[in-house]
C-alpha cells in the first residue's frame, strides 16, 4: 500500500511538471509515455518529421527531469 502511494505522488509530481511543458514538449511526451505510441506514430499525428519530434522528445524529458528533482 505504501509502495502504490509513493508512486501515485511521483505520478502527480510528474503531471504537474509535464503542464508547465510548452504544449509540443507535452504533446510528445504524452503520446510516447501515457498513449505508447511509437515515433513514427507521434511524427504523423502531430505532423512532424521524425528528427524534430526526437529533439522535442529528447528536451522536453530533460526538462521534464530537471522540473522533478
Amino acid at each position: 500500500m505504501e509502495a502504490e502511494l509513493q508512486n501515485h505522488k511521483q505520478f502527480l509530481t510528474v503531471l504537474k511538471a509535464l503542464k508547465t511543458l510548452h504544449c509540443k514538449n507535452q504533446s510528445v511526451i504524452s503520446l510516447r509515455y501515457f498513449e505508447g505510441k511509437d515515433n513514427k506514430e507521434i511524427a504523423a499525428i502531430l505532423t512532424l518529421n521524425e528528427g524534430t519530434l526526437k529533439s522535442l522528445l529528447s528536451r522536453g524529458l530533460e526538462k521534464l527531469r530537471k522540473k522533478c528533482n
